[in-house]
């Protein structure tokens, strides 16, 4: 059987490393002057002494996204989440050894998660909520069935709803029904609870193993929570996962969640009947099919490539394939950390490359994650899998936090703003809390940019950017003013070559205080950080040179330094002009006054060995273009691919005059010498002349014919899918 059990492990630098991810976090903690082993003798459902502690999280749907304004209570405490979906209740009471933590919006299944409170520090927590969309509407009178496609049923008897007043209710009722899978990762992400601790009804804890869960919620037609009639039954049926069919008990413990302890009740049996469990519920909450366990703890240390104690996600289940528990080693010491897990059963500790975000293991190699076989292990047994480095290598960041005296960091923010050459991130918001006025953290993927924000207890915030460097280095972000003196300003630009972002290339800012270096990503941003009211010189180099840029920031808000062409040219055409006769002209001196590059231009393709040459007038009412093989240096050959173009506007209509080019008749000729060929960004230089016919059929002889224009980059589709940087 593949099976994952689920629980949570809080550190004392505990971070939501993983936004979206298929992983749960669950019950455990890291406390600042006590060992990191979770007591596995004492009963964590039994009441403990309160404790004051600060509660801190963020909310996310089923998609990883943050939701905003939804209701967090905890023990009697209450506060809505930010648009970032973040919460934070400071200072309030809690049970010593377990608090639990209620989420509701419309729209949602409530939520709750059971932490290990940290004694005078900030607890953190990640929570996930699923949608209750209807799935089902049935009429309360004649009863019906809420069907799913893997076999699951509620059945609800005919006139057997009630009202929350009591009162009987006949009329539609709009089902959301959901199945929960506990072989699909993620699965333990949206467990009530969390960590799967239950109450026997003998009064015994002990944690669960799940064959499946339903959830169930009814609501009448004006928005009403409706339940079952007292001394009435519905039949649930539940589908047992293909992976767990072998192993499902013949009979088996029905729980429900009960809201107000946090914890799983046992209230009932289910039978084995073919690939479904089927049993009798007199209430809706959810519903789960499990096999209770004894516990035992699995403890270790997570260290960074150079041996230093980091924090960072240690995953846990049966095989690398079904992740659904998760902890926090705590960074801020040794980098150890404890999990609590059924006991008897084999149990494989993970550990993916950082930042990684909704790992699917069947896309990922071996090389991103290391993989620790642990036997299955007595009740009660600690097991100490012993030192961990991740791999590859994460990044380091670190420096120092200036406060005003009194006040102290309460939280600090990081969000991926681009993830570089690393497949798997994303850009949520990751928290991090109980740092000191000295940090390093040893959690981030290479290459990559990140934003940081830090905020104090007193509301004080900054946002700083930075990036990474190859694996396993350090960043050193310097000090971080959160005195509220220094404000800092938000940099950001594009470099590109001509209209072609340029990836890779390094911008170097100096100011009088400081300086920092960060390299464009693929579309050709960059991003950082410099103190409001400063004078900035800016250094961009890349293979195609170097330029530098000079700016003042302001105040506040941020600056955008715009696009940079580092493939812009020096050079400035020369004369572009001819001599017209025919038509409506007679010997007219035509002198082009042209659009600048690289709208007039010359260019090669490669694909054809053809040079184009185009000029256009300012405004556009007059141009000309001339097309002729290879880069030579003289006169050229004419063939039908080759020739020129005048063309004229006249009110709301061109007219064009045509030599060669497959177009113009074998009584035009096209004569052009070229004096002058330079690479890229010089220039292409020379005379024509010729005998035109236009679409008007009228015929003009151009003589005296210059052209001066900057070359552009070559194009080819075989050698550059495109133009050729």
């Amino acid at each position: 059987m593949k099976r994952i059990f689920n629980t949570y492990i809080l550190s004392f630098l505990a971070i939501c490393l993983l936004l979206s991810c298929m992983l749960t976090f669950l019950n455990s903690c890291k406390k600042d002057d006590e060992s990191s082993v979770i007591d596995s003798g004492k009963d964590p459902l039994q009441p403990a002494s309160d404790i004051t502690t600060t509660i801190a999280g963020i909310v996310l749907d089923e998609n990883g996204i943050p939701l905003t304004n939804v209701q967090v209570e905890i023990h009697g405490k209450t506060i809505t989440t930010n648009t970032d979906g973040n919460f934070i209740l400071p200072n309030i009471s809690v049970p010593g050894n377990r608090c639990v933590i209620s989420c509701t919006k419309a729209g949602y299944f409530t939520s709750l998660r059971a932490e290990l409170p940290i004694k005078d520090k900030v607890t953190s927590t990640r929570i996930r909520m699923m949608s209750s969309t209807t799935t089902h509407t049935i009429n309360a009178a004649t009863g019906g069935k809420a069907s799913l496609a893997n076999g699951s049923v509620v059945d609800i008897p005919a006139n057997s709803l009630v009202t929350p007043s009591g009162s009987s209710y006949s009329g539609q009722v709009s089902m959301s029904v959901r199945y929960m899978d506990p072989t699909v990762p993620g699965f333990g992400e949206f467990v009530p609870g969390g960590d799967l601790l239950a109450r026997r009804t003998d009064e015994s804890t002990t944690m669960l193993y799940s064959y499946g869960i339903l959830r169930v919620k009814l609501t009448g037609s004006s928005g009403e929570n409706l339940q079952i009639t007292p001394g009435k039954n519905a039949l649930l049926t539940m589908d047992i996962a293909d992976e767990q069919l072998s192993t499902a008990p013949t009979t088996i413990p029905l729980w429900y969640f009960d809201e107000e302890t946090g914890a799983w009740q046992e209230d009932g049996v289910a039978t084995k009947q073919g690939d479904t469990y089927i049993g009798t519920v007199s209430h809706f909450t959810d519903w789960n099919c499990d096999d209770p366990k004894e516990t035992a703890t699995i403890i270790g240390q997570l260290v960074d490539c150079q041996n230093k104690p980091m924090y960072g996600n240690v995953q846990f289940g049966q095989t690398s394939s079904e992740i659904e528990a998760s902890t926090q080693s705590d960074g801020s010491k040794q980098g150890n950390f404890s999990q609590r897990v059924p006991a008897d059963i084999p149990t494989m500790v993970i550990i993916y490359r950082p930042f990684l975000v909704n790992p699917n293991p069947a896309d990922i190699k071996g090389s991103a994650m290391l993989l620790v076989p642990v036997p299955p292990l007595k009740p009660g047994q600690v097991y100490d899998v012993g030192t961990l480095q991740p791999f590859p290598c994460p990044n380091t960041a670190e420096g120092t936090f200036k406060t005003k005296s009194g006040d102290q960091v309460e939280q600090v923010s990081f969000k991926v703003v681009d993830g570089g050459p690393n497949e798997g991130i994303s850009g949520g918001i990751q928290n991090v809390y109980n740092l000191g006025q000295i940090f390093s953290i040893s959690a981030f993927p290479a290459k990559a940019t990140f934003s940081m924000t830090a905020r104090t207890t007193s509301g004080i915030t900054t946002t700083k950017l930075f990036q990474t460097t190859a694996a396993g280095e350090t960043v050193d972000l310097g000090e971080i003013d959160l005195t509220g003196n220094v404000s800092l300003i938000t940099v950001s630009g594009i470099i590109s070559c001509q209209d072609t972002p340029v990836s890779g290339a390094s911008v170097k800012a100096e100011w009088a205080s400081g300086s920092t270096t960060v390299a464009t990503n693929t579309s050709g941003v960059y991003g950082f950080s410099v103190p409001a009211n400063q004078a900035v010189v800016l250094t961009i180099t890349h293979t195609q040179g170097i330029i530098t840029k000079n700016f003042q920031t302001p105040a506040g808000g941020s600056h955008q330094v715009g696009v940079t062409d580092i493939c812009a040219p020096t050079a400035t055409a020369g004369e572009n002009s001819f001599t017209i006769n025919g038509d409506i002209y007679s010997n007219a001196l035509k002198v082009i006054t042209v659009q600048p590059f690289p709208t007039s231009y010359a260019s090669f393709d490669r694909d054809k060995n053809l040079t184009t040459v185009a000029v256009i007038s300012n405004p556009d009412t007059l141009g000309f273009s001339l097309v002729f093989q290879g880069k030579p240096i003289g006169q050229t050959t004419q063939t039908t691919a080759t020739g020129g173009r005048i063309w004229r506007k006249s009110g709301n209509k061109t007219i064009n005059y045509y030599a060669g080019m497959g177009i113009g008749d074998a009584s035009t000729t096209a004569h052009i010498t070229v004096t002058k060929y330079d690479t890229v960004n010089g220039l292409v230089v020379g005379t024509f002349s010729g005998t035109y016919i236009g679409d008007n059929g009228k015929t003009i002889t151009i003589t005296n014919g210059k052209f001066s224009v900057i070359r552009n980059k070559d194009f080819s589709i075989n050698e550059c899918q495109g133009v050729c940087l």
